[in-house]
């Protein structure tokens, strides 16, 4: 019975040659519709973490995220005792506060 070894050096070389081809690659590619919002998201956070600023995130996270379900989830049993006549102003303050922990944090 032969063992077939692959010396480290090759092993080596054959995951770089791999790996830098998968790098080149040009994030342009993206097909599907759902591979274009994430990469749209993507930059969106991107530039909003080098703007770091809170309007840049709370704007982005208005626009993709969905604050309702986050903010309601986030009370757990409390969600009960939130009045209808609030939750526009809790989901306001819950988008606030999201958004300036990730501009403090990025």
């Amino acid at each position: 019975m032969s063992k077939f070894v692959i010396p480290r050096r090759t092993a080596i070389i054959f995951c770089g040659l791999f790996f830098s081809t998968a790098l080149q690659m040009n994030t342009a590619t993206a097909v599907t519709p759902a591979e274009q919002y994430v990469e749209r998201v993507g930059n969106s956070v991107l530039a909003a973490a080098r703007a770091g600023s809170v309007s840049a995130f709370r704007s982005l996270m208005q626009r993709n995220a969905a604050i309702p379900t986050i903010a309601i989830y986030s009370l757990g049993p409390y969600r009960k005792k939130l009045p209808a006549s609030r939750k526009k102003e809790y989901y306001a303050l819950v988008t606030r506060y999201i958004a300036w922990v990730f501009s403090k944090h990025s």
